[in-house]
């Protein structure tokens, strides 16, 4: 008989494979899943299918992921984004508030083309200097100043490999719009004179 895949557990490892992938593949959700356990006559209860996904990302996933981390980091560019996530029940924070995912990725022309997702339970930009530590290459973000604090926490400590901070030509667009409209207000208003 093959050693169980989860510590303490009866989960075989097919079927928590088929409950990871209706959550991920299949955009199942567990309470989904735990109503058609139920028409074939099995109680699976979505706290325990949960559990199973939690312990299964940290005993079998999370190795994988600092590998793809350790290696985004050599890379010459990386792509940095976060975006809004909300958690409905999260200790500490109430249902209502918000969450980011940050997503790290390696550039369009890179060899090896690398992702990787981190939850974080705020915006601030010391996610972001935590992740990219040890990175020496070209950062490219939107307009958000967060990751400007890597940048400038990068170049100071080591100033043989700085890193450089760029944003996507869309983004100093919209950042630079606000001032030409108002200077071009202005203008428009000398030449009325």
């Amino acid at each position: 008989m093959p050693p169980p895949l989860l510590p303490h557990s009866y989960a075989s490892a097919s079927v928590v494979t088929d409950v990871l992938m209706k959550k991920y593949v299949d955009a199942m959700p567990l309470y989904r899943q735990e109503q058609m356990w139920k028409r074939m006559g099995v109680e699976l209860k979505r706290g325990t299918m949960a559990n199973w996904v939690i312990q299964v990302a940290d005993l079998y996933l999370r190795p994988f992921w600092k590998r793809i981390r350790s290696e985004l980091l050599t890379q010459s560019t990386i792509h940095a984004d976060e975006t809004v996530m909300q958690v409905l029940k999260e200790k500490g924070k109430p249902a209502t508030s918000e969450s980011r995912m940050w997503v790290y990725s390696s550039a369009k022309r890179a060899d090896i083309q690398l992702r990787c997702f981190e939850y974080r339970e705020s915006r601030s930009g010391k996610w972001a200097k935590t992740f990219l530590e040890g990175f020496s290459g070209v950062l490219i973000t939107d307009g958000y100043s967060g990751y400007g604090t890597k940048a400038h926490s990068l170049s100071s400590s080591a100033p043989s490999c700085p890193s450089r901070h760029s944003m996507p030509s869309v983004h100093i667009r919209a950042s630079l719009l606000p001032f030409v409209r108002h200077w071009g207000k202005k203008s428009a208003h000398a030449g009325n004179l």
